[in-house]
């Protein structure tokens, strides 16, 4: 037996052909146009009215698929497939959308007080929108598991988590993640919270023999660990720091002590806790306590 091949010759037909494609941006993206016809049609790709040749960011394969190595932004729009042969021509169309992974603005959160009220804001200012999820993390976990810390949502480009009152478990690392198809960013923010300080140890009045040591103790807990000044009452009734010396020294835990005591060192002293910081944090006043 044998077999003939009967090939008939006809105009192009491009078949398979998608009208809509998603070109993601950075990604390689391929237009494929599937064409019959005898003879074999030859095959051109279009774009603006002029032909698209073969260079770095595009490449006409030799099936007649178009290929993009990094889909960028600008090229978003309609790319024409046209074949011909000697019994005709025919074309389509094919608009490409492109989607952008997301670009957010950084997280900026400043050190609170415990028991103040806090916003994190997190925007997307570029990048497609269509299926853009917005998602806040605490130290690796969903910041709205977290007791006290409520997610609200700004708008399609903005999410936000609201603290009504700090406290020093909401200390940490807050992650900010926006996805969408084309990829994802993410920026994050160390949040500090800052507990007032509080006196454990408070200095007592005190009676000393004459060339003897004494101790003054003032130990003071809170985040950051507080600073310790000591003060002594001046003839004008005046608190002024009190000058240190071999003789009169501060221990790291606060305490105020005193070698070889003489009659200047009678007097009234005062211990005051406070934050070394750059930013202000409110001591009240009853935090001082004195010593005779």
């Amino acid at each position: 037996s044998k077999y003939v091949n009967i090939e008939i010759e006809g105009k192009p037909v491009i078949t398979d052909f998608e009208s809509m494609k998603e070109g993601l941006v950075g990604k390689p993206l391929s237009l494929h146009c599937n064409v019959k016809g005898s003879p074999k049609p030859l095959v051109r790709w279009m774009r603006w009215g002029s032909r698209v040749t073969s260079s770095q960011s595009m490449k006409v394969l030799s099936n007649g698929t178009l290929l993009i190595g990094s889909f960028s932004a600008n090229e978003e729009g309609e790319f024409e497939c046209h074949a011909q042969n000697s019994f005709g021509r025919t074309s389509k169309k094919v608009y490409v959308k492109s989607i952008e992974p997301p670009v957010i603005s950084p997280v900026k959160v400043d050190p609170a007080i415990a028991g103040s009220r806090v916003l994190f804001t997190c925007t997307c200012n570029r990048g497609s929108s269509d299926d853009l999820t917005i998602t806040w993390y605490k130290d690796g976990i969903l910041a709205n598991q977290i007791d006290g810390i409520e997610k609200q949502i700004g708008n399609r480009y903005t999410s936000n988590i609201f603290i009504e009152k700090v406290n020093a478990k909401h200390h940490g690392r807050y992650t900010c993640i926006a996805r969408n198809r084309a990829g994802e960013m993410s920026r994050f923010q160390d949040f500090v919270v800052y507990e007032k300080a509080l006196f454990k140890d408070e200095p007592k009045d005190t009676s000393v023999l004459y060339k003897h040591s004494t101790s003054l103790a003032c130990l003071a807990t809170g985040f950051p660990a507080p600073q310790i000044i000591w003060m002594k009452k001046s003839p004008d009734d005046f608190f002024e720091p009190i000058q240190l010396s071999n003789r009169v020294q501060q221990l790291n835990n606060g305490t105020l002590h005193i070698t070889m005591t003489t009659g200047l060192d009678d007097g009234e002293y005062a211990c005051k806790a406070f934050f070394d910081t750059k930013q202000p944090v409110f001591i009240p006043p009853k935090m001082s306590r004195t010593a005779h």
